[in-house]
This record gives C-alpha cells, sequence and structure tokens, in this order.
C-alpha cells in the first residue's frame, strides 16, 4: 500500500503544466498553438518543456476520445486537418443530432485564421495579466496547488463572463479536436494532466487505474423520515458525505482526476472554491440554487495503482471523520444543559450515539488497472460479448493504422468502455455480500426508522422491571420535546441517526464555517406536508402573505378547530421521476452518437471517399466502421468526455430544470442526484410540473409516478 507523494510544489507545478500542453484557444488555429500555450504558461509562471514531458499522456488521453486521423498537409485534398474559423462547428457526443453551427464574431470574418488566433490569444493573456497582479505571491505554499484549481474552474468561467475575444459562453465548448469536436479542450487537457500525474506517481502509463467508490445505504438513510424537513436534510447530508470523498481526490490527487460525475457548477464543489482558493480570490456562482442534493453517492476517478488501497482507506477515514464531526455536533446540542453530576447520563447517551453512528454507513470500492490488448484473455472471462466486442474491433483497426506509421498504440483509450465496465461490474459483485458491521439492537426502537434503539440516558440493568426502562424513556423525551427546534408528536423517541438528521439543520445553522450553513441558513421555515396540501385552500381564501400562510398550515398541523378548509385540502402529492435505463446510458449501451455524427463534416466526407487523397489506410479503417454490420462498433465510443456530458446534463437539469420548475408550482424539490428526483407539491400544481419537467428532459411519460398521500 503506497502513500500519495502530493503534498509539494513539483506533483502540482507539473500537473499545471501538463494540462496546459493546450493552449485553451487551439481550436481556433492548430498551427503556432505550442507558441500560444506558451505565452498562456508565462502569465501564471510556468516553462513549458518539450513535448516529451507530457507526450505519453497526452497520447493516451487522445486515444480516449477520438480515433486515427491523418493529420496537416499543405495540399489540402490530401490533408486531414480541419480549419475551424472556416467552418465552425461543434457536435453531440450523445444524441444524433446534426453538427451545430457556431457564429463567429463578425470581425473575425474577414480575418485569416492565425491573426484572429493570436488577437484572441493576446486577449487571454492581458485578462490573465491583470488577474494576477491582484494575486498572492507566487510563493504562498498553497499558489500552485490553487492555480490548478483556477486554471480547470474558474477561467472558463471568467472568460466566458468577460466576454474574452468577444467569444462568450462559447469558452466552455470551445473544442479540443476540429475534426471530432464532441468533447472540449478543458475535457482533453484535464484528461491529459490526470493521465500524466498517475504516470508520474506510479512510475509507469501500465498502472494508471480507475476506482469506482461508492456509500451507502441510500434509500433508507433519506426515506425513514417523518417531516418533509427530514427528507431533503437526509438527501443533503448524503450528497455533502459524498462530496467529502470527493474532496479527499481533489485535494491529494487533483479534481481533474474525477471522471464521474462532473464537478463543473456543482454547488458544494463551488462553495468549497470560493472558501478555499484564497490566494487566488475567486467568488464566483453566488446566484446558484444551493438547496439541492445533486451529487450521487458514487464516484469514478483515476488513480495509481500501487495507491489503491491507500486512497480508498483514507477516502473512507475522510468521509468518516466528517461524519464523526456531525455526531459530535448532534451529541453536543443535545446534552448541552446536563450538569456536571449527570455525566455518567451523558455517558451512556455517548456510548449509544457511538455504537449506533460509529458503523451506520458501507464504504465499497472497486480498483482496477485501465486494461489494454494484452489483457484480452483476461477481461473476456470477466465480461459479456456485447461489452468487450465493439471497443475491441475499434482498437485493433486504430492499431493497425499505428503499425503502419511506426506509432506507439495506446489501446487503454478505445477499451475505456471494457474499464470502465469490468470496474463496475466487480463493484457490483460485491454488494451480493453485505457487510455488517453492528451488533443487533435491544430494546425499543426508533419510531422513524424502526431499526436503532430509542435514545436514553439512564442504563437499563439487569434484572430491572421492563417499566423502569419504559419510564426512563418516557422522562428522557419528555425533557427533550420542550426543544421546539425537533418539532416532535406525542410519543414519538428517535435513535441518534433520526435525531441527527431531525436537527441537522440547526447545527449547520450555528456552525458558520460549515460548508452547509449556506444551504441551511434560511431554512427555518421550512414548508411542512400541511403547507403543501393547503394551497387550493391559500388561493381560495386569497391569502399571499408567507407568513400567514405558514401560520395558517401551522393551525392545521397541530389540529386546532379548523371548519373552513375541505377535503381537498388534506392532500399533498409526492412526484418520483426515474431516468429510463439511465445505468445502460452510463455504461455507454444506450449512446445514440455514431461515430459518423461526432466528426466535422469536413473530415467526414474525406474519410468516406476513397478518392478523396487522404491516405488510403484512413479511409479503409474509417468505412469499416461507418459500414460495420455491428451497431455497436458505429456507435461512438463511450469516453470521459460522454460521463462529464452525460454528468452535466443531470445537473444542468437538477440545478435549473427541475428545480425552477418545482418552485414555480409551489413545490418543494426533496433530492435530484443524477437521474432521480423526488418532490412535494400541491395536488393543484403536480401534473402541470410533471409535465414539464418530462418536456424539459424528453423522458417518457412511463419513467414519472405520481403519488398522492393523505397527511
Amino acid at each position: 500500500m503506497k502513500k500519495l507523494d502530493t503534498n509539494n510544489r513539483y506533483y502540482w507545478e507539473t500537473k499545471c503544466i501538463a494540462y496546459l500542453h493546450d493552449p485553451i484557444d487551439k481550436a481556433l488555429y492548430i498551427p503556432g498553438h505550442t507558441y500560444r500555450a506558451q505565452k498562456i504558461a508565462d502569465v501564471l509562471g510556468f516553462q513549458m518543456p518539450n513535448e516529451e514531458f507530457y507526450k505519453q499522456a497526452d497520447s493516451i488521453a487522445s486515444g480516449f476520445e477520438r480515433g486515427q486521423f491523418p493529420g496537416y498537409r499543405k495540399d489540402e485534398s490530401s490533408s486531414g486537418a480541419v480549419s475551424f474559423f472556416s467552418e465552425p462547428k461543434i457536435t453531440h457526443p450523445i444524441s444524433k443530432h446534426n453538427p451545430f453551427n457556431i457564429e463567429l464574431p463578425e470581425k473575425y470574418k474577414s480575418m485569416e485564421a492565425g491573426k484572429a488566433a493570436d488577437m484572441i490569444n493576446d486577449n487571454i493573456v492581458a485578462f490573465l495579466r491583470k488577474e494576477f497582479e491582484k494575486k498572492q505571491s507566487k510563493n504562498h505554499p498553497a499558489y500552485i496547488k490553487e492555480v490548478f484549481s483556477y486554471i480547470h474552474f474558474a477561467l472558463r468561467v471568467l472568460l466566458s463572463e468577460n466576454n474574452i475575444g468577444e467569444l462568450g459562453a462559447f469558452w466552455h465548448k470551445l473544442p479540443a479536436d476540429t475534426r471530432i469536436p464532441d468533447h472540449s479542450i478543458w475535457n482533453h487537457n484535464a484528461l491529459t494532466s490526470a493521465i500524466y500525474s498517475c504516470i508520474h506517481l506510479s512510475g509507469s502509463y501500465k498502472k494508471v487505474g480507475m476506482m469506482v467508490f461508492s456509500i451507502g445505504p441510500v434509500q433508507s438513510f433519506i426515506s425513514t423520515a417523518r417531516k418533509l424537513r427530514d427528507f431533503w436534510t437526509g438527501s443533503i447530508i448524503l450528497s455533502w458525505l459524498a462530496f467529502e470523498g470527493i474532496r479527499w481526490v481533489m485535494e491529494n490527487l487533483g479534481p481533474d482526476h474525477v471522471l464521474y460525475p462532473s464537478l463543473v457548477d456543482q454547488p458544494l464543489v463551488n462553495t468549497y472554491l470560493n472558501r478555499n482558493i484564497s490566494s487566488i480570490n475567486v467568488d464566483l456562482w453566488d446566484e446558484q440554487p444551493k438547496q439541492i442534493a445533486s451529487l450521487p453517492n458514487k464516484f469514478v476517478f483515476l488513480l495509481p495503482v500501487n495507491s489503491m488501497e491507500y486512497c480508498a482507506i483514507e477516502i473512507k477515514n475522510f468521509i468518516l471523520q466528517k461524519w464523526q464531526e456531525l455526531k459530535e455536533m448532534s451529541f453536543n446540542y443535545l446534552t448541552y444543559n446536563y450538569p456536571a453530576n449527570q455525566n455518567n447520563k451523558k455517558s451512556h447517551l455517548k456510548r449509544m450515539f457511538d455504537r449506533q453512528m460509529d458503523n451506520f454507513w458501507e464504504f465499497r470500492w472497486a480498483g482496477i488497472r485501465l486494461v489494454e490488448l494484452d489483457d484480452q484473455e483476461i477481461f473476456n472471462s470477466l465480461l459479456p460479448e456485447d461489452v468487450i466486442s465493439a471497443p475491441l474491433e475499434i482498437s485493433n483497426l486504430f492499431e493497425n493504422i499505428s503499425k503502419k506509421k511506426g506509432w506507439r498504440h495506446y489501446s487503454t483509450g478505445q477499451l475505456y468502455p471494457v474499464s470502465h465496465s469490468l470496474a463496475q461490474a466487480v463493484l457490483a459483485s460485491s454488494k451480493a455480500k453485505r457487510i455488517v458491521n453492528r451488533a443487533e439492537e435491544p430494546g425499543e426502537k426508533c419510531v422513524q426508522c424502526g431499526e436503532f434503539e430509542v435514545l436514553h440516558d439512564i442504563p437499563h440493568r439487569g434484572g430491572e422491571p421492563v417499566q423502569v426502562y419504559m419510564n426512563n424513556i418516557r422522562d428522557f423525551w419528555r425533557r427533550a420535546g420542550s426543544d421546539k427546534a425537533l418539532d416532535l408528536k406525542d410519543n414519538e423517541r428517535l435513535c441518534s441517526i433520526c435525531y441527527t438528521k431531525r436537527i441537522a439543520y440547526r447545527l449547520f445553522q450555528k456552525d458558520k464555517d460549515h460548508i452547509l450553513n449556506k444551504i441551511f441558513r434560511e431554512i427555518e421555515k421550512y414548508p411542512s406536508t400541511t403547507y403543501m396540501s393547503l394551497f387550493n385552500f391559500f388561493k381560495r381564501k386569497g391569502i399571499t402573505d408567507e407568513d400567514k400562510k405558514i401560520k395558517e398550515a401551522e393551525k392545521r398541523h397541530n389540529k386546532e378547530e379548523i371548519t373552513d378548509t375541505d377535503n381537498r385540502d388534506r392532500y399533498y402529492a409526492i412526484l418520483l421521476m426515474d431516468g429510463d435505463k439511465m445505468g445502460d446510458l452510463v455504461g455507454g449501451k444506450n449512446i445514440d452518437a455514431l461515430w459518423e455524427t461526432v466528426l466535422h463534416p469536413t473530415i467526414l466526407k474525406k474519410l468516406k471517399n476513397s478518392e478523396s487523397g487522404i491516405d488510403s489506410i484512413y479511409t479503409r479503417t474509417w468505412n469499416a466502421i461507418f459500414n460495420n454490420k455491428k451497431p455497436s462498433v458505429r456507435k461512438r465510443l463511450l469516453s470521459p468526455a460522454m460521463h462529464s456530458a452525460i454528468s452535466e446534463a443531470l445537473s444542468d437539469f437538477s440545478l435549473y430544470g427541475v428545480y425552477s420548475i418545482v418552485e414555480k408550482h409551489e413545490g418543494k424539490l426533496i433530492y435530484a442526484g443524477g437521474d432521480d428526483v423526488c418532490a412535494v407539491m400541491p395536488v393543484d400544481t403536480v401534473l402541470q410540473a410533471a409535465m414539464e419537467a418530462v418536456s424539459y428532459t424528453h423522458l417518457r411519460a412511463h419513467e414519472t409516478s405520481l403519488h398522492l398521500v393523505c397527511r
């Protein structure tokens, strides 16, 4: 088990250099891009070495996303280059859309491409020079590490917001390769730097690994809830714990190593960046919705093979540390007013918290070395043929080109779908064996989860009557129930986990330094299901003031004598949405994009035409793909950029699609992580909200469930 050696300037400096090997404006004009890369690096304080430094990682990263293409030649008929300025297009990495035409600013249309690219590059350099004049000393200990986060996360946003080169939001989508413009320069550069770092840490390109890490249980933790706020809080806590695992990867390997989910525009990631890039001092994304559990409980990342066990254990321990901190906050809140002469009672409660919370989470991980053609015998024995055949055939076709040209072929690229499927299969097989780390719980069980013993502060001694035990529990919860923040019902008694979920909103409100503080700061008046049910009543009575709505809901929630509501006001709706076979899409099975649809029309036309003038080995190889009898070979292979595209689309839906739809129809979004959505809605608005959400995502109707619930 080899520890990581990344807490040093050299690691992060070389990572920055590998990331900057291609300038972010490369697609604008390929010739001279190395010179333009150095100009950007100069401003940030880096000297670009010769390309051998990053060539291996660059070649492997290119293999993940592309294929073998002919290069630039002066003779247009035999050249494989595509001029982005002449035909600015991007293609879709997942769907069979026609290429999207990009409208460049008018002033560039009459300009020679090289001159325009130099002008835009000068604008980038000027912007960065102005930005970094305001920064702290470059000798700051965390400077280089923070520069990397700036380059990877903030730069695309700032270039877009400042409309550098008049390209606006297109900075987010500038392609890495004009011939196959379905993945951005940010995707490629991040993959290159991550692979370079894995090679550097492990000593070989053959020791680049992939890990899938998951946290559970999911459903039981979220769904064991009485109050709407409990339900929402559970989803937020789980998403936060997943973030803490991802955070360990970000801080110890780099954010570029995370393949899924995409970290771009994730609320918790952005909050973390705003707090932790101190020497860069960025302040972005303040208007973004934050009260959403948008991170899934499972993430995928690249790492050196010889540090897999170390990384898995450290991630687990880091997540547990954060969970332990929450446990301590919850315990201290509960026992804050205990006098010194009751330390024995506190000790008993502490033992209960430890027993129930210390071993609650199940952590599973699967790590593999990225497979190559030489590993065919191994993965043939472990995976079904439909997973293997297309990547294998395509990799062999491209290897034939490499052999003829005398190039080194890195088959790990085309075999990414095999590596990903293998890692997921190993993780799935581990779930067949349940992890049991806790003893059976004694005594009266929690009314909310029904699994753990209810909290009490006097231990039951052997030989004592059961009634003594029951009286101690009753007295404890009578005292605990005086805290209105708990909002306990009669005879509602909770275990430490359900208690923590119930009171977490208050704990995070009090801890101003916690990353969840901002999310919970305004949550005191969280709507109840009673509030949701009264939507029609509020309309009838013309009640629009929010405080008055809450008071009316509280009256009915407390069962005060009310005569002006009807039977319709006793119902609310739960909206559940689940993407159809989303796992198959993430695994590459449901991708509609073809190799033909992701290539730029110019190179596609040349590759299809054996008389085009380009080397016949390319036309033969690509037509063997385009005309293949197997649909799976004609399909675009799964890649890290596809995973980013899927993740970012889901995140966009969660943050800006379903969130705004639910809010508009006066509902409350509980969670929207991955392809799962749960919201509580007024009965009168849920159908319209569901239709709008389905329209937004193009989901089919059978993927949406509506439930009516009587309060």
